[in-house]
Parts: C-alpha cells; structure tokens; sequence
C-alpha cells in the first residue's frame, strides 16, 4: 500500500527573508510522524510509534454528542498541549541563558487555550485564536519580578518555533493570568487573504 505524505504550505506572494521549510532545516533534528483517519468529528489520531492514540470528536459547543467530557479529543486541545509544552522549553531555555538567573522550577506552568471560530473580518472558513498564560508563581520562585517576567515572555516568543509557525496567522496573546499583559498581543485579520496555498502530495 502506497503511503502519501500531505505537506500543506502557506506560501506568502512576497517570501520574507526569514522564510522556513523543511528544505531549509540544516541540521534537521526529529521528524514526529502521525496517522489521521476519519475526520475531527468522527475519526482517529495516532503516532506511528504507538505511543500516543487518540479519538476525535466534536465539541458540543460544534453540535457533537460527547466532546472532551465523552473522552473525545479535538485538534483544539492538541494544538494546545504541543504549543503550551514548546512554550515553556522556550521559558527554560531563555532563562538558562540569561547570567546568574535561577533555573525555573519544575512547577513552572503555561496555560494554553486555543479557541475555533468564524474570521471576523468575514475571510472563508476558520480561524484559531490562542492565549497563552504563563503562571507567576513558579517564576516569582526563581527570583523574577513583574518587568523580568515580562521580559521572558517576550524573549520566550521569540524563540518558541511555534510561535514563529503561527506569527501573524492566528490571534495570538501572551500574558500571565494577573495582570494581564496585552502588550504583546498581535493579530492579522489580513494574513488569510494574502496566502497562497500550496497542497503536495509526495509517493513515499
């Protein structure tokens, strides 16, 4: 049986010179590889290793019958682990390079929600909105105050590929719960009209 990989490229008109693609990782590190079938509302997500399975379905809130409370996971939450998990190695790393700084501790948390909804500028199809809040507390434990946090954060996004993978494509907030930290919110309700899509399908 013929195995296709699907790449889906978001290609702008005019490339930024700081365009990426797997062509252009050297070195390239790890590939994760992951079978769907189905689809979100009925349907099965897998690694190939075997070590992560998991059933899709509905939100109620979309007109499924179970949702999250029926077992049922959805793209939703799994964008938001990956994106959470990338996030707080970004904190670490960015921590661990800055002189004399405390590691953060091991309680340090980021709190992802991801959000589904129709583009309110009226653009075809969906659109994510992410908020990301990273907790004080663990960080306040290794010596930050309010301007220092903040100053990871933003140092954080910068690094996080995640972050570089969605900029400027999805409304994006980083804060921490209390106060919030709107400053470093962006948002592009023109990016969609400006892409070209590219879709290949490679015989492997």
């Amino acid at each position: 049986m013929s195995l296709f990989r699907t790449a889906l490229l978001r290609i702008p008109r005019a490339l930024p010179a700081t365009t990426r693609s797997i062509s252009t990782l050297d070195p390239l590190l790890y590939t994760a590889t992951t079978m769907s079938t189905g689809s979100r509302a009925s349907g099965t997500s897998a690694t190939v290793e075997g070590n992560i399975s998991v059933d899709t379905g509905m939100p109620k809130e979309m007109g499924g019958t179970k949702g999250p409370a029926g077992g049922m996971s959805n793209p939703e939450q799994l964008f938001g682990m990956a994106f959470g998990t990338c996030f707080l190695s970004a904190l670490g790393a960015v921590q661990g390079q800055t002189a004399g700084a405390k590691p953060l501790p091991k309680s340090t948390t980021v709190r992802s929600l991801v959000s589904i909804g129709k583009p309110k500028d009226g653009t075809p199809g969906f659109k994510l909105g992410v908020e990301l809040e990273v907790l004080t507390g663990p960080l306040k434990k290794a010596g930050l105050d309010q301007a220092g946090m903040e100053e990871l954060l933003k140092k954080a996004h910068a690094m996080c590929p995640y972050s570089r993978a969605v900029a400027g494509n999805i409304v994006r907030t980083l804060s921490p719960p209390a106060p919030r930290f709107p400053a470093i919110a962006t948002t592009d309700p023109g990016f969609a009209r400006a892409q070209e899509v590219e879709i290949r399908l490679v015989d492997a």
